[in-house]
This record gives C-alpha cells, sequence and structure tokens, in this order.
C-alpha cells in the first residue's frame, strides 16, 4: 500500500507466499550480537531498545533461493540493512550480503554517492537508481535471491540486477557470504 499510515497487507498462502514476522513475537527470529530484551514489537512492526548493544534479528530457518517482500520505514538518519543468506554465528562484520536500508535524504549524504543509497549491495554494487522515500515514510523492498543472481525492487522501482559471479574474489573477500549457497535473512537495526 502507498498510504502514509502504513496499511499494509501481506500476500495470501494461497499465492507461495508466508509471513516470517507475525507482529505478535519473535518466535522465527533470533537476536544476534545481543540480547533478546533489546528487540521488542511496537504497533505490528520490530522496534530495537537503544540501550542494548549493537544487534541483529536473524530467521531461525535458513533459505537458499527465496523470495522476500518487505516493507519498512526508516527514521532520520538512519542507517540498516537487509541481510542475505546470513550466518548467524558468524564473527565477520558483514555476516551476509547486505541489501542497505539508508536515509538517503538526510543531510550530509552526497546525492552522487550511490554506494550509500537505498538499495546497494554492500561492497558489490550501487543502485541503478534512486528509489527511496523521505524519512518515516512507508517503503518497499521486493528481494529475488536465486543461485547466484540478485534483483531488489525499491518502490515498484528495479534497482539491482546482478549475478554476483560477476564480481570476482575482491569482493568475496569483503562479503564471505557470496560463498554460501544458503543462510539466515537477517534484518539490522
Amino acid at each position: 500500500s502507498d498510504d502514509a499510515e502504513g496499511d499494509h497487507q501481506s500476500p495470501s498462502p494461497q499465492d507461495g507466499w508466508r509471513d516470517l514476522f507475525d507482529g505478535q513475537d519473535l518466535s522465527q527470529w533470533g537476536v544476534v550480537g545481543g540480547r533478546e530484551g533489546d528487540w521488542q514489537i511496537a504497533t505490528g512492526g520490530v522496534a530495537h531498545w537503544k540501550d542494548g548493544p549493537p544487534s541483529w534479528l536473524a530467521t531461525h530457518e535458513e533459505f537458499s533461493d527465496f523470495e522476500l517482500s518487505l516493507d519498512f520505514r526508516l527514521g532520520e538518519n538512519a542507517s540498516s540493512g537487509v541481510l542475505l543468506r546470513a550466518v548467524r554465528k558468524s564473527i565477520e562484520s558483514m555476516p551476509g550480503l547486505r541489501i542497505q536500508l539508508e536515509d538517503d535524504h538526510a543531510l550530509g549524504i552526497d546525492p552522487l554517492d550511490r554506494d550509500g543509497w537505498t538499495g546497494a549491495v554492500s561492497f558489490l554494487k550501487e543502485p541503478s537508481a534512486r528509489a527511496s522515500r523521505k524519512a518515516n515514510e512507508w517503503q518497499q523492498l521486493h528481494v529475488l535471491c536465486r543461485g547466484t543472481e540478485l534483483a531488489v525492487t525499491l518502490n515498484r522501482t528495479k534497482v539491482i540486477d546482478i549475478d554476483w559471479r560477476d564480481y570476482g574474489t575482491r569482493a568475496k573477500k569483503r562479503v564471505p557470504a557470496l560463498k554460501s549457497s544458503s543462510g539466515a535473512i537477517g534484518l539490522q537495526i
């Protein structure tokens, strides 16, 4: 939905979709790098307690080929991300392939620096277009991950369409998840 109130509905299971988050509890997720109490449910979404250590949410289930549809809203100056094929117990700073979620419209963000735009794949590929909305507005992210192919659509604009085999060993050293064929889906603070 495009409304400002955030009236969002999940696709139906009959269409092959299922919810990873029910808006009631975090039973399908685990906290990595922090404490369970650092995260709480707030108005049908996920909120992070600011007084806890940095952490991220990871699905208990692992995924290889999948489609992910996510509605999100970022605060001012926010920087977050969605992790794909993430390793839950990784000591790496980038435990999965990271799709950036940024407040692109914040002061100090260089409008020409596509590496910092929402939809960028960290250390791999900048988005082809700027499709993000301003802080506190609802946005839609759709991810298709199949084999080594990755397509990212942000607010109905395709911003990434790559095969990460094209990015060679340099990227694999910075993003170990490129070597993984499956892993958790993660949500950063």
